[in-house]
């Protein structure tokens, strides 16, 4: 068991929700860190993921009923995959993630400068499907 400490004896979710919270990368499959966020200071989202850490579809699984899950799309992918299968693999990411709670279609990260504008409007297009 992996035990970490939070600095809140009394969670405030009212502040929480007030700045924004929004869980960032956890790597672990369901960190109780991420388990503490959402039960106690009520974060209701979670953004930043990648495929060889944790894919967003593995963390549908966990708490796509009780948090909003935003992104997804591996950056990398992105960047390096030929137009079909970048078509092909976002379209994948979607299908899993569309049922079972809240979901936006993003980047699992930002949008670097090295990725190709045509690959981000392949991600908005199959988006936008």
């Amino acid at each position: 068991m992996v035990r970490c400490k939070v600095p809140l004896k009394n969670p405030q979710p009212d502040i929480g929700h007030f700045v924004g919270v929004v869980i960032g990368k956890v790597a672990s499959d369901r960190p109780p860190l991420e388990e503490y966020l959402i039960d106690n200071v009520k974060a209701d989202g979670k953004h930043s993921f990648q495929d060889s850490v944790l894919p967003i579809w593995k963390n549908k699984q966990f708490w796509g009923d009780r948090i909003a899950l935003l992104g997804g799309i591996d950056a990398h992918r992105l960047a390096t995959l030929d137009e079909a299968k970048r078509r092909h693999y976002v379209r994948d990411v979607i299908d899993r993630c569309l049922s079972g709670g809240l979901f936006a279609v993003g980047a699992g990260n930002s949008i670097f400068s090295y990725i190709p504008l045509k690959s981000y409007l392949v991600m908005i297009d199959e988006a936008l499907r």
